[in-house]
């Protein structure tokens, strides 16, 4: 009995969805079990996003009771099953993997006990499950021990655990930073011993769980991090700058939309076409992130010899680069008078004197957004009024 968890539980948005799901379920005397991620969070009192679920019952027998069923996960026992309001739920049956042979999947998966099920996870604090009929929290590998001392270790053998799934190595910095846990000696030695393997994890698994691992805020921890200067260094083939980092303490600057990971790689010591091409070709990062890092480089390596009229219209061009200055300038790197100022100044200009259309009836081709933006600097820096004076400087060059 565990009646905080118990309670958590209860007053979880997806509590009744999950009542449903369980009571299709044990109409054909199936167990349904909540597993992993989600019973360490609920344990912990941490947020909790989503609900996997398992069962004692056969895929086949799945089907029939939830023909409603996606069969995304189908050939490892997963099915996703969608509910009325649009929730989906992933379940899953109790199951026990044969060899890797990719380093990323299973060769074959076949139905099993719940030992075996937790026997097969990742770290001892994601093997647990919990059984809402009977109020009872179910450990096979001591999770709960291994939450109580804040620790994370593999399930079994590290070296299989990690050899199994080469993203897992990862995943144990991103649960240490987000969790606030140690990492069990011989865990972090195997982690350390087969890092290269991730030479064969796909750019996109890699970059999602960066951006988790960045989501978790906690950059003292790992910048001091022996696994992630060497996944850094894996990667990008050269050194994290800590001095330079730690000086600037990013801990401490809540940052959105991964501007604190984007600070670090274009603080990184290499050029920054090689970067930028790394997070292109073996990340796979999108454009609207690309873009974002290329601001972030504009902004440390261009924009502070730049007259705040310029770096004002470049802001009211490219929004999310205002974002990026109010970040830059909590770390010290620019005066947040700067900020000020650029807010001001749109304030006080919110629209330019003469439309692109405007000066289309004048000027042609690359001109017309030249001069569009000559206007507009000349209005910011207050040396232009009026629409007649706009529409004279246009008349000018149209001579």
């Amino acid at each position: 009995m565990m009646p905080g968890l118990s309670s958590s539980f209860k007053k979880h948005r997806l509590y009744s969805d999950f009542l449903q799901v369980k009571a299709r379920l044990g109409k054909h005397q199936f167990v349904c079990w909540v597993a992993g991620g989600a019973v360490r969070d609920l344990y912990l009192g941490r947020e909790v996003c989503d609900f996997d679920l398992v069962t004692d019952a056969a895929t086949e027998n799945l089907k029939l009771i939830f023909p409603e069923a996606i069969p995304v996960g189908e050939s490892f026992g997963v099915l996703k099953i969608p509910l009325a309001n649009g929730e989906i739920f992933d379940l899953a049956t109790f199951r026990q993997e044969s060899d890797y042979i990719d380093g990323r999947r299973p060769s074959a998966v076949s139905a099993s006990t719940p030992l075996e099920d937790a026997k097969r996870r990742d770290f001892t604090v994601n093997a647990l499950y919990w059984d809402e009929q009977n109020q009872v929290l179910i450990d096979y590998v001591g999770g709960v021990q291994d939450l109580t001392r804040q620790r994370l270790i593999c399930v079994g053998d590290a070296l299989v655990r990690f050899t199994e799934d080469h993203l897992r190595i990862i995943r144990l910095l991103r649960f240490s930073a987000q969790l606030k846990f140690s990492i069990e000696e011989k865990t972090l030695a195997a982690a350390v011993l087969l890092l290269p393997k991730i030479k064969s994890v796909s750019g996109e698994r890699l970059w999602v769980e960066f951006k988790k691992l960045a989501s978790a805020h906690n950059w003292n921890f790992v910048l001091s991090s022996t696994l992630f200067q060497l996944f850094i260094k894996e990667i990008f083939a050269c050194e994290l700058p800590l001095l330079e980092l730690k000086k600037h303490n990013i801990s401490t600057v809540k940052a959105e939309d991964f501007l604190d990971l984007f600070f670090i790689l274009a603080k990184l010591p290499k050029p920054t076409d090689e970067v930028r091409k790394i997070l292109k070709d073996r990340l796979k990062l999108a454009k609207a992130e690309l873009i974002s890092f290329d601001l972030m480089l504009f902004a440390l390596l261009q924009l502070r010899d730049m007259p705040v009229t310029d770096v004002t219209l470049l802001v009211e061009k490219k929004p999310e680069l205002k974002a990026i200055l109010h970040y830059l300038s909590r770390l010290g790197i620019f005066e947040s008078s700067l900020v000020s100022e650029i807010e001001q100044l749109l304030k006080s200009y919110p629209h330019s004197l003469v439309s692109g259309d405007e000066i289309s009836t004048h000027l042609h081709g690359p001109m017309i957004s030249q001069t569009l933006d000559e206007i507009r600097g000349l209005q910011l820096a207050g040396k232009l009024s009026s629409k007649e004076e706009a529409m004279q400087l246009i008349k000018n060059k149209k001579r």
